[in-house]
């Protein structure tokens, strides 16, 4: 289908451009149990969708939710490439490795094979996103204590974050840490954390609490505000690029870069819809159109 629809004319200089997607989706023709985050790694050039089923174990825990391994034209290669998580996990891809944080655990595999490289519990966390870059680096937000952890090995250090402030999502993107923040006032607030420099600090307009953090490219990072289906690009000095509509609830979709392809998980229909996205999404402002 073609997206003629959709109208790419400029609107000002750095003002965000709507874009409508839904006339793009192609929905992935398997069914999935409840799937609510997809996230793409570069180094095995696939899918990993996380699904949530509703059915409980002997012991009465809800430690149904898998993961499931898809190609990046939207064909499932394997349902349940690994399993055994509980509803609230969280996915990240990083080099070769694919991470899944649940509860206070978090698990390093090979995002080939499915062989699992590490497993590492962090005791009185409660783990709710994920960030890592290709060499492996990975962070964490605990949400129990409202701080980011850098995980080196089995050890964990608490990044320095702004007094009362309470992050919300973890990103790792345009050569930097991206967190997510709301500050003492409950503003929001997009904050860069690079290695030898100072963090920087960008204020946001309103921001849902269920808003996650997206790696369009290499260069910008995304913040995806469910409740208004408004996906926001920034680069890394903190200046706002274009944004666009998308028509999704609360999950954490999923780019793809080389392809300019977005999954989209839609937990409602049990299915993965992948939108072709136009080049003119992924450009630095309209005087690039």
């Amino acid at each position: 289908m073609k997206c003629s629809a959709i109208d790419c004319r400029p609107l000002r200089w750095l003002a965000p451009l709507l874009l409508a997607l839904t006339g793009c989706a192609r929905e992935v023709s398997d069914v999935f149990d409840s799937p609510v985050a997809a996230v793409y790694s570069d180094a095995a050039d696939r899918v990993f969708v996380l699904e949530r089923g509703h059915a409980r174990d002997a012991a009465g825990s809800a430690h149904t939710a898998s993961i499931a391994r898809l190609l990046p034209d939207g064909r499932t290669e394997q349902h349940r490439w690994r399993d055994g998580f509980s509803s609230q996990a969280v996915l990240a891809a990083g080099g070769d490795e694919l991470f899944v944080a649940d509860g206070d655990q978090l698990w390093f595999f090979d995002a080939r094979s499915g062989a699992q490289r590490q497993r590492v519990v962090l005791n009185g966390t409660q783990l709710t996103d994920l960030a890592a870059d290709d060499s492996g680096l990975v962070y964490t937000l605990d949400s129990a204590a409202h701080q980011v952890l850098r995980i080196a090995g089995e050890r964990a250090t608490a990044l320095p974050l702004p007094a009362a402030s309470k992050p919300l999502a973890i990103l790792k993107a345009a050569d930097a840490l991206w967190i997510l923040a709301l500050n003492s006032r409950a503003q929001a607030m997009l904050l860069r954390h690079r290695q030898g420099e100072p963090d920087r600090q960008c204020a946001l307009g309103e921001v849902g609490a269920q808003s996650v953090l997206l790696k369009p490219d290499q260069r910008s990072v995304g913040v995806f505000d469910p409740r208004t289906q408004r996906l926001q690009r920034w680069d890394g000095q903190c200046r706002p690029l274009l944004g666009w509509r998308i028509a999704a609830g609360g999950v954490r979709p999923a780019f793809l870069p080389r392809l300019d392809r977005l999954f989209i998980p839609q937990p409602r229909s049990g299915r993965v819809a992948v939108l072709v996205a136009p080049s003119q999404l992924l450009a630095d402002g309209p005087g690039a159109l």
